[in-house]
């Protein structure tokens, strides 16, 4: 069987569409130039693009599609298309008419250097839809609240996974012209599929941090107001109205039972909103209220049967402002900490200031203040500081950062490890192993530690994985050779795992790293006959 078969004849297809291309712009531009080179054939912006271009001529079996401009940039992982059309036929009475037009589409994923995250930042720029292109009961929907379509200036839609932990960030926004801006936001501690063991569709896994759903209106509720009663638009009626509509519902959810106290919190935040919301008019946010640091997992199968228990895990209530704004420094804070003055606050306070200017959530980001911030506490030991200045200088200043990363790993701090492993790609063994060698010096073993094979691998596994011990592959190494002579295995592992990752960097830190390993092994030697370790792991 020819396995080359069918990759082999979409790259030639690819190739012969390159040169029947180049050739047809040769015979409309006049004299034919060079032909171009098989580097440029091969360029792979080209070969996506080409990709794309198939999947949208295998699109058009299914409706009619055109577009303008496509550009696709690998190094920035990004493709964009403009001017799209795309006319659908549809089987009711005027779905012929339906044409969506849009603007611009661009797509942007994780840089390649990045294979931990899965990224997806879409935006859809100039969307316009009919009313043609909904069913009848949905065109009646739209002409009733006044509209003909749906114009929508920007939809977006943000996408972070990732893979070490699973767990991600989702945001997805759209504003409609004359109605609403809507906006639904995730974070997940952990989010995959599950197989059932009776091999029927995947099913979502997924441990919910916090998830908000905000409307924000443009003009949409004086239409839906009509058709809603005078009473729920009145401040004064509209709680006792509400109370008893909704208490209804939630009653008869509950199968005659009285409300659970997750839902008559719900309840009691409507009442108390929709009065505040009819005086401005302006937002409403339904918020999940699960507590910090306690992610709740998602049983979609039970809520089928017991809806109840989407209050008792989500605990939802409505609100005129999103719970971040409570994230928003108060101005007192702003003024210490742009000034530099930060005595009297503590350190929960210099740690919320310098995280908000670094991530510019809560102050409009100025990294030089927020690093200078976090950089106080991280010299005092402060771990959750230290990690997330090394975030911050990851880029910039990766030495530091690499410094900080290790304290912060050491201390068990999630997300350090892979800020190492980034780093150690980027920088010279020599700045890695005297970082790591620095920090390590200053590790406290447990007593005992040599007395035995398993202390001896403990501790080169503390170190080569950066477990409660900052990580030292020099250290690593050191315990590694002791565990090896006594016959350990996972010690002889450790040892050729540091030797392979070093045969993997150019041949100048190959040389030092065997320059260094001379040096650590010497002393291992030195150190085995003078603390007699043949007599000590022989004893009983």
């Amino acid at each position: 069987m020819n396995i080359c078969k069918l990759p082999c004849l979409a790259i030639a297809s690819i190739l012969a569409a390159s040169i029947q291309t180049a050739s047809a712009q040769d015979m409309s531009n006049g004299p034919a130039e060079d032909p171009p080179s098989l580097w440029a054939l091969l360029n792979p912006d080209l070969i996506v693009q080409r990709a794309l271009q198939s999947g949208i001529m295998a699109l058009r079996s299914q409706f009619d599609l055109t577009y303008g401009v496509m550009d696709v940039d690998l190094s920035g992982s990004r493709i964009g298309i403009s001017d799209i059309r795309a006319w659908p036929l549809f089987d009711w009475e005027n779905g012929w008419e339906c044409e969506i037009a849009i603007d611009h589409v661009s797509v942007r994923a994780a840089p390649l250097n990045r294979p931990d995250l899965i990224r997806l930042n879409l935006r859809a720029s100039g969307v316009s839809v009919p009313s043609t292109c909904l069913p009848p009961a949905q065109q009646q929907g739209l002409r009733t609240v006044g509209l003909t379509g749906i114009s929508a200036p920007l939809v977006s839609i943000d996408i972070n996974y990732d893979v070490a932990s699973a767990g991600a960030e989702m945001s997805m926004n759209a504003e409609i012209d004359g109605f609403a801006a809507l906006g639904l936001d995730a974070e997940m501690d952990y989010l995959w599929f599950a197989i059932p063991q009776d091999g029927g569709d995947p099913e979502p896994v997924v441990l919910l941090d916090r998830a908000s759903l905000s409307v924000e209106n443009l003009g949409g509720f004086a239409a839906l107001s009509q058709m809603a009663p005078p009473q729920v638009q009145d401040p004064q009626q509209s709680p006792l109205l509400l109370e008893g509509m909704i208490g209804g519902v939630l009653v008869e959810m509950n199968k005659g039972a009285a409300l659970t106290p997750d839902q008559s919190a719900f309840l009691k935040s409507v009442k108390t909103v929709w009065p505040q919301f009819l005086q401005t008019r302006a937002r409403l946010v339904l918020e999940t209220q699960i507590a910090s640091g306690e992610a709740q997992y998602l049983d979609f199968n039970g809520y089928a049967s017991d809806p109840a228990r989407i209050f008792a895990d989500l605990k939802p209530v409505l609100a005129v402002a999103p719970a971040a704004v409570n994230n928003i420094l108060p101005t007192t804070l702003l003024q210490q900490a742009l000034s530099g003055e930060l005595e009297g606050l503590s350190d929960a306070d210099i740690l919320r200031a310098g995280t908000a200017f670094v991530s510019g959530l809560g102050a409009p980001r100025n990294a030089r203040v927020g690093a200078a911030l976090l950089q106080s506490l991280a010299e005092k030991g402060n771990v959750e500081a230290s990690f997330k200045l090394a975030e911050t200088l990851e880029a910039s200043a990766p030495e530091a950062a690499y410094d900080l990363a290790l304290r912060a790993a050491a201390s068990g701090q999630i997300g350090a490890n892979a800020i190492l492993n980034r780093l150690e790609a980027r920088l010279p063994l020599q700045i890695l192993l005297d970082r790591q060698f620095d920090v390590a010096s200053g590790v406290t073993l447990p007593a005992g530690v040599s007395d035995s094979v398993y202390g001896l691998r403990t501790a080169a596994r503390m170190f080569h994985l950066g477990q409660n011990a900052s990580r030292s592959y020099l250290h690593a190494y050191y315990w590694a050779l002791s565990g090896a002579a006594a016959g350990d295995t996972a010690s002889s592992a450790i040892l050729e795992d540091l030797d392979r990752w070093a045969e993997a960097r150019s041949p100048e830190d190959q040389a030092l790293w065997d320059q260094r390993v001379d040096e650590v092994s010497a002393r291992a030697s030195r150190d085995w006959i003078s603390a007699d370790m043949p007599a000590r792991l022989t004893s009983p």
